[in-house]
């Protein structure tokens, strides 16, 4: 007989897939305006990565449905089932790679950053708001580590981000460089600590608009933190839920995206020996993380699923 858990998982399966499918070829194509009014807008613009996330995903979704496959026990076996869940993390191994879920705070997480590179997000200006903002990642990671260094903090990303990225745009407050979304700063030791940093533009601050965060930074500095930890020789990249504070992104979206940026990677260099952790916002032991882990598993698995075909 067929395990019922083991059906229900699959069943869960195809749904998440395919809702998650339709929901990004719809915002490829579209932009809510307004969700209280229920504004719908044309986007300026496909988005051509997300599209193709979303037939992916709705394909896989069909393939499950039309093609289940049984293992000799009779039980429902899925391509991307290694998942382990632990205490505090989901965690599966991508050939020699290792790629984890965890609750907690990053500044805590990656506490030995000796041969691990932490990605820590900033706006497209990379100003002191971010680095002096206690509610972001960064803003937390530099008070915790560099305490009372913000401004030196600030001159360091500034000295190490490319000039060519930029371009200088007049705002309210005065006179600012902007810089392209996924663009990074690599910090190696700064002020005299040791640490591998990685700080990276993910959101736009525009007038009238606040922070907004993209999904396709989101693969960019994916593929850029993996690029640094090679060329430095650096085993592990420690990184927050990047988009869903400031950001504006749902969290369990943001973390799709990521996961679906790290399983590419690492389905692809199979050998690499990386490990890649994702820390979701959880403020302390008493308080539940932006995403539960019992979603972050089956996003995990969803990531999984679409990466290895």
């Amino acid at each position: 007989m067929i395990n019922f858990l083991s059906v229900l998982e699959r069943v869960r399966f195809q749904i998440l897939a395919l809702a998650l499918g339709s929901m990004f070829v719809f915002l490829s194509f579209f932009q809510i305006e307004d969700v209280k009014k229920l504004k719908i807008m044309p986007a300026t613009s496909p988005v051509y990565p997300i599209f193709a996330v979303g037939v992916v995903l709705l394909v896989t979704a069909v393939v499950a449905v039309a093609a289940p496959r049984l293992d000799i026990r009779g039980t429902v076996s899925l391509r991307a089932a290694e998942v382990t869940s632990h205490d505090d993390a989901v965690s599966a191994a991508i050939g020699k790679n290792k790629l984890t879920v965890r609750a907690g705070r990053l500044e805590q997480s990656a506490t030995d950053t000796g041969n691990t590179l932490v990605v820590l997000p900033a706006n497209e200006y990379f100003d002191d708001e971010c680095i002096n903002d206690r509610n972001s990642a960064l803003g937390a990671f530099v008070q915790a580590r560099f305490p009372g260094r913000a401004a030196e903090f600030e001159a360091a990303v500034t000295a190490a981000l490319p000039d060519a990225a930029s371009r200088p745009v007049s705002l309210p407050g005065g006179r600012l460089l902007r810089y392209e979304l996924g663009t990074a700063a690599y910090l190696d030791q700064p002020l005299n600590q040791t640490a591998h940093l990685l700080v990276a533009a993910t959101t736009t601050q525009r007038p009238g608009e606040g922070l907004r965060g993209d999904a396709v930074a989101l693969f960019k500095i994916a593929r850029q933190a993996n690029l640094v930890a090679k060329d430095n020789r650096l085993s592990s990249v420690h990184l927050p839920l990047i988009g869903a504070g400031h950001g504006s992104i749902k969290p369990t979206r943001a973390l799709l995206y990521q996961l679906l940026a790290w399983c590419e990677i690492l389905y692809a260099h199979p050998n690499g020996r990386l490990s890649v952790e994702v820390i979701l916002f959880q403020p302390d032991e008493n308080s539940h993380p932006e995403v539960p882990l019992k979603d972050a598993r089956d996003l995990l698995r969803v990531a999984m699923s679409v990466c290895a075909t």
